[in-house]
């Protein structure tokens, strides 16, 4: 019998300090959102995910929440959201996609983490709470958009994809 086990989180933070060095930059587009606490980041990134699947793409989904699990999204702890591990974190996400053959990334960091998660992403999006109103704000290169929802329902989440789809098909976004 082992004198301690290993938790499962334990072994996701060793898997990722222990990833291969990347052999590459991305070579598929980074999607980085920021999210504020209370806004429904699993419902968010599950919608998002969904409607790049209905479209045939395969996206690589990330976390820090650890109830990502459970909607099969890959989850990062968020003891490994500091700037120090910051190329570790990537290097894990490069071979993961890699091995997935993946056609883009979805990288959801909270609000709270993204000072410290200064990741490069083709497009950023900043999901706000203001008052009674969502604010969506897209950075892509030098453009902003900003979009103001009351609620971030499902079609709001289409609206959004649809936005993210027409701006990497566009290539405006490079990667």
């Amino acid at each position: 019998m082992p004198e301690y086990i290993i938790s499962p989180k334990d072994l996701r933070i060793r898997q990722i300090i222990h990833s291969k060095e990347a052999q590459n930059d991305f070579t598929i587009p980074v999607i980085k959102c920021t999210i504020d606490t209370d806004i429904d980041e699993i419902k968010l990134l599950t919608e998002l995910r969904e409607a790049f699947h209905e479209d045939s793409y395969n996206i690589y989904t990330v976390s820090f929440l650890t109830e990502s699990v459970l909607y099969n999204l890959e989850y990062i702890p968020k003891e490994l959201a500091k700037k120090r591990y910051i190329e570790k974190i990537l290097d894990f996400v490069y071979w993961q996609t890699y091995d997935k053959q993946s056609d883009g990334i979805l990288i959801a960091v909270p609000s709270e983490l993204s000072e410290d998660m200064l990741i490069d992403a083709d497009i950023e999006i900043l999901f706000e709470s203001e008052k009674e109103n969502k604010k969506v704000c897209f950075n892509c290169e030098n453009n902003q958009y900003i979009q103001i929802y009351k609620a971030l329902t499902k079609d709001s989440v289409m609206e959004i994809y649809m936005y993210l789809k027409d701006r990497l098909a566009q290539d405006e976004c490079e990667y």
